[in-house]
C-alpha cells in the first residue's frame, strides 16, 4: 500500500509495514494538508492518492481520519448499523431462519395476550420487523481494556473490521500518549495487517525501525 501527494513531493511506500509519521510545523502547512486529507476521506476532491499494486484506493472508503482520539469510539454508532445490518441478515439465514420465525410468532401471541389485559382497546402491529428485535437486543463491541490505548486500537480493529477501513491517521496523538504506547499501538496493528499514519505539529525522535518520517517546511518541501 501506498501514499502519495505531488505537491508534496513524498511516497510512503509499505505503510501496512512502517508507520508514517508527517512532520508539519508551520501552522498554515499543517491546516492545509490536514483540511485537504480530511475532505478526501469524507467523499471530497484532493491531491492524496492511495493506492495498492498500482490500483487507486478511494479515500473515503479506506481513510479514517482521527482528530479527538478521546472520541474514537469503538461502539460508536456507525458501526453498531453495520453490526445489526450484519446480524439482520444473519438472521433470516439457512441456520437461523427457523428460529427466528418461532420467535416473531412468541412475540405476536405476547403482545396479543398483553393487548387483552389492557384496560382499554389497543392493538400491537400485525407484523414485528426484524430489525425492531436485532435493535432491542443491544450488539455491541466487546472491548478489549481500559487504558486509553486499548480504547484506541479496539476502534482501530472496529473500523477496519465493520467498515473495512485499511489506513487510520492520527493527528497530534502523540499529545495524548507516551511513545512506548505510541509503539505498543503500532506493533498491534502490524500484527493485523492495518495501516496507521500520523500527523504531527513537532518533530520527535523516532524509532527507525517502525516510522517513515518526513519533515514538511512552510514551501511544502521535505527534509
Amino acid at each position: 500500500m501506498n501514499l502519495v501527494h505531488p505537491e508534496l513531493c513524498f511516497k510512503f511506500s509499505n505503510i501496512e509495514r512502517k508507520s508514517l509519521l508527517l512532520v508539519i510545523e508551520a501552522p498554515s502547512v499543517f491546516s492545509q494538508v490536514l483540511t485537504e486529507l480530511k475532505n478526501q476521506s469524507e467523499g471530497n476532491s484532493g491531491l492524496f492518492v492511495l493506492s495498492e499494486e498500482e490500483k487507486i484506493m478511494p479515500l473515503d472508503k479506506n481513510l479514517k481520519v482521527i482528530i479527538d482520539p478521546l472520541a474514537f469510539d469503538p461502539n460508536d454508532k456507525i458501526i453498531l448499523n453495520a453490526i445489526n445490518k450484519q446480524v439482520e441478515e444473519d438472521a433470516i439465514n439457512e441456520y437461523h431462519y427457523e428460529a427466528t420465525n418461532k420467535l416473531i410468532s412468541m412475540l405476536k401471541s405476547y403482545a396479543i395476550d398483553l393487548a387483552y389485559d389492557f384496560p382499554g382497546a389497543i392493538t400491537p402491529v400485525e407484523e414485528i420487523p426484524i430489525n425492531a428485535i436485532i435493535k432491542a437486543l443491544s450488539f455491541h463491541v466487546d472491548t478489549l481494556g481500559n487504558s486509553l490505548v486499548e480504547h484506541i486500537f479496539d476502534s482501530v480493529l472496529s473500523y477496519n473490521k465493520y467498515m473495512h477501513y485499511s489506513l487510520f491517521c492520527f493527528v497530534n496523538l502523540m499529545n495524548f500518549l507516551p511513545m512506548n504506547e505510541i509503539t505498543k499501538l503500532i506493533e498491534s496493528c502490524i500484527k493485523e495487517s492495518i495501516a496507521i499514519m500520523f500527523i504531527e505539529a513537532k518533530d520527535i525522535s523516532i524509532d527507525k525501525e517502525l516510522f517513515q518520517k518526513v519533515v514538511i517546511d512552510t514551501d511544502f518541501c521535505q527534509f
